[in-house]
């Protein structure tokens, strides 16, 4: 499930339009222009357009060269990290997240979810080549976002972690999966599911059949 199934008639048309008005406030409010280009980057990359994702946070970069915001710069980087790492140009996501980490304090208690979101694209792009170098960053990521407060932030990483390790066993498994129980409330289906999801592999591996088949109802 995608942000695309949410999206209705009233939303679509709101986004057709957001071009034009996105143009605009680029010459007039440059920070209110990059806060609506990284939210379409955002919702670009939901709705499987990376391309588009990738094009919106580049626009958003060009604009933090007029920007007075600390965190314009690094929340373009990562927006664009993001894209990136899903239309697979991993050395340049890989490079955006490393500079968006460069320009962040962790010292500022209000920067560091998006040190978290820097790790979570920088640990991405290590994905085919370095598990644990995968597994470092998520780790980092979830102590950044739990520092913060951001428990929509940890949750995430938490579930990410409980599905990677899915095919695994050990300590390791088992705290992810705990972090992602704690923090998924009842009411998040997509975050139900990315559990359910991880439980089947889980058990899967192991020859529980009937335990996988009972996850994935």
């Amino acid at each position: 499930v995608t942000l695309a199934n949410h999206v209705g008639d009233a939303d679509r048309d709101a986004v057709t339009a957001a071009p034009s008005v996105i143009a605009a406030a680029e010459t007039v409010a440059v920070d209110e222009a990059i806060g609506l280009l990284l939210l379409g980057s955002i919702a670009s990359c939901e709705m499987g357009d990376f391309e588009e994702g990738a094009e919106l946070a580049r626009r958003a970069l060009v604009c933090t060269e007029l920007s007075h915001e600390n965190v314009a710069r690094p929340s373009a980087l990562v927006a664009l990290g993001r894209s990136l790492s899903r239309l697979r140009q991993l050395e340049d996501s890989h490079a955006a997240g490393r500079e968006a980490l460069t320009l962040l304090d962790p010292s500022d208690s209000g920067e560091l979810s998006l040190i978290g979101r820097a790790h979570m694209v920088i640990g991405e792009t290590r994905r085919y080549e370095s598990f644990d170098d995968w597994l470092e960053e998520l780790h980092l990521a979830f102590d950044a976002f739990t520092a913060a407060a951001d428990f929509d932030g940890a949750g995430e990483a938490a579930r990410l972690g409980h599905y990677i390790l899915s095919t695994s066993s050990g300590p390791e498994y088992d705290l992810w999966s705990r972090r992602a129980r704690e923090l998924t409330e009842l009411d998040d289906f997509r975050g139900r599911a990315w559990i359910a999801r991880a439980e089947m592999y889980s058990e899967l591996v192991r020859g529980n059949y009937d335990e996988a088949w009972e996850a994935a109802e």
